[in-house]
């Protein structure tokens, strides 16, 4: 599975229907062959997800084969998001995104990917020194 932004598109009425024509629409538009569709992914809200006149219905009716799965991104958010309740969680969530912060730079992350290849090359340098004592 492979997964690229294609395009942000202007939406001026949010049902639906609408949105399920505009997603096809555009996905025709650029030459992708909509009777492929095997999927669809997106959060919980009641026009995306909706049993009668939600997006995914709608899409599927016209290619049965598009199954709608809630989308894993927006549920490892809201799962993380529950569980920011307990102070540990919320503590370590916090330190994983000042670390985030911290490294969002190319010039940062060349750096940190440089020193991270030379603690590699030493760790294995260390374990083949230990293997060949034994």
């Amino acid at each position: 599975m492979h997964e690229d932004f294609l395009k942000f598109v202007p939406i001026y009425e949010v049902n639906g229907r609408n949105l399920a024509n505009i997603i096809v629409e555009e996905l025709k538009n650029m030459n992708i062959e909509v009777n492929n569709l095997r999927g669809q992914g997106y959060d919980g809200a009641a026009v995306m997800s909706g049993k009668m006149n939600g997006v995914a219905v709608l899409v599927k009716k016209e290619y049965p084969t598009a199954l709608y799965i809630h989308c894993s991104s927006h549920n490892l958010n809201l799962s993380i998001s529950y569980s920011c309740n307990i102070p540990e969680i919320r503590n370590t969530m916090g330190t994983i995104e000042s670390g985030y912060l911290f490294l969002n730079t190319p010039k940062r992350q060349i750096v940190f990917s440089e020193k991270l290849n030379l603690f590699k090359e030493e760790e294995k340098l260390k374990d083949d020194g230990c293997q060949s004592k034994n």
